[in-house]
């Protein structure tokens, strides 16, 4: 375990001193310049500091104490909530309302002292505060779980990847996590997201899976029944193409969830299948083939009614943009540099700004800073702003965590020891 991990957990929660999205004319990075930045040409990257006085435009505040907070705090000083013995390694970060009390939560997955894979959950209250405690009954031989509503009741599933091809399905009991079903998935599944294929209005899993020489898809068809339905689709040979990334979405218009498939860092873009109800996956093709995607995300950019592909590279630095067609075709139309240090590891898509239109944030490892772009709705981004994190981060989800209309940002901030919670005092 890294020494300074050693200690416990905890959280600090933090709100900014002006809206995401908003700028003040003079920020770093070029920010408050007269034009947009599009994905037609090169954006600037830039200091990373947005503000003069050095704190990024946070101030802390104590989750457990008045969601107000004192504007002259530094954003890295008194973590609030109650630390946690023992502690865990954490290396994942996921949030919903894993209790079905109608806010949403923090789960936190990674290896306790013993080496073991544990989790962590703060329970949001919906007011920016959250009571946190271990979650002893979360364990597998993954700390990266898929999360989605499988068992027809309020709250949303955690599932963990178990030895011996097989994932563990926990949903929450009373007060704590309790195991529900079992799934095998021949080969070694790599990854595993949860969406209703079959449109029977119960939610299905759909696991990437490895054998010795091929891969594929296997489905998973939710019901009440003991025993679920499966089926696997081979789409082809690891030797060409090993893929672990793994997104869901419509991308034909029959209403039916399609694949997106990606090895990381590697040039060969993304593996583009139709999903058919009976949980086959069909016509497999190379989607912009020359793109090297470390992490991507969808979202309708462009605002066209069809999904497009943001993709985070590392060779070069700097976000594509390839925008779906509707009919499963995909075009990449232009890019956004970003400068050194910054690189993406991880990225969220959501209206940020309350204006309508999907906006982006970005974390990277090693550099402790955030960006967003905000979005204007046709492919075209302003700038980024740039918040300080109290260190690098490997997870940015947008969600709302307090009583306010805007969405607030979770940032797996680990390298700090801390989960940090950004309040977006935005009103839309």
């Amino acid at each position: 375990m890294r020494a300074h991990l050693a200690s416990a957990l905890t959280l600090l929660v933090a709100c900014t001193d002006r809206p995401l999205g908003e700028t003040d004319g003079d920020s770093d990075g070029d920010a408050g310049s007269a034009g947009t930045e599009g994905f037609t040409s090169a954006g600037p990257g830039g200091d990373p500091s947005p503000g003069s006085d050095g704190t990024g435009g946070l101030t802390s505040l104590d989750p457990t104490g008045d969601p107000t907070g004192d504007p002259t705090e530094d954003p890295t000083d008194g973590l609030g909530g109650d630390a946690l013995s023992p502690a865990i390694e954490p290396y994942s970060l996921e949030v919903a309302d894993f209790d079905g009390d109608g806010h949403d939560d923090l789960l936190v997955m990674g290896l306790d002292d013993a080496e073991l894979i544990a989790g962590w959950v703060a329970r949001g209250h919906g007011d920016g505060t959250f009571t946190a405690d271990l979650a002893p009954t979360l364990k597998g031989a993954s700390a990266y779980p898929a999360i989605g509503q499988l068992d027809g009741d309020a709250g949303v599933d955690v599932m963990v990847a178990q030895f011996a091809d097989a994932a563990r399905i926990f949903r929450w009991h009373v007060a704590e996590f309790a195991a529900y079903k079992t799934l095998t998935s021949p080969p070694t599944p790599r990854n595993h997201v949860v969406a209703d294929l079959d449109l029977d209005g119960r939610n299905d899993v759909i696991a990437l899976c490895h054998g010795a020489h091929k891969f594929g898809l296997t489905v998973h068809r939710g019901s009440d029944a003991a025993a679920w339905t499966t089926t696997t689709t081979v789409l082809g040979a690891v030797a060409d193409f090993a893929p672990a990334g793994l997104l869901v979405g419509q991308f034909d218009g029959d209403g039916v969830p399609d694949a997106l498939l990606f090895e990381a860092d590697a040039p060969r873009g993304f593996l583009r299948v139709f999903g058919r109800p009976g949980g086959e996956f069909v016509e497999p093709e190379v989607q912009v083939g020359h793109l090297r995607p470390w992490s991507a995300a969808l979202g309708d950019l462009d605002e066209d009614g069809a999904l497009d592909i943001l993709a985070a590279e590392h060779f070069p630095t700097r976000l594509s943009l390839a925008t779906g067609d509707g009919a499963g075709g995909f075009t990449h139309v232009g890019e956004i540099d970003i400068d050194p240090p910054f690189e993406p590891h991880a990225l969220d898509i959501d209206d940020l700004d309350g204006d309508g239109h999907l906006d982006v944030v970005a974390v990277d490892a090693l550099s402790p800073i955030l960006l967003y772009w905000t979005g204007h709705g046709d492919g075209a981004f302003e700038p980024p702003q740039a918040l300080q994190l109290p260190s690098g981060a490997v997870r940015v989800h947008a969600a709302r965590l307090d009583p306010g209309p805007a969405l607030d940002l979770a940032v797996a901030t680990f390298d700090a020891g801390a989960v940090t919670v950004l309040l977006n005092p935005v009103a839309p």
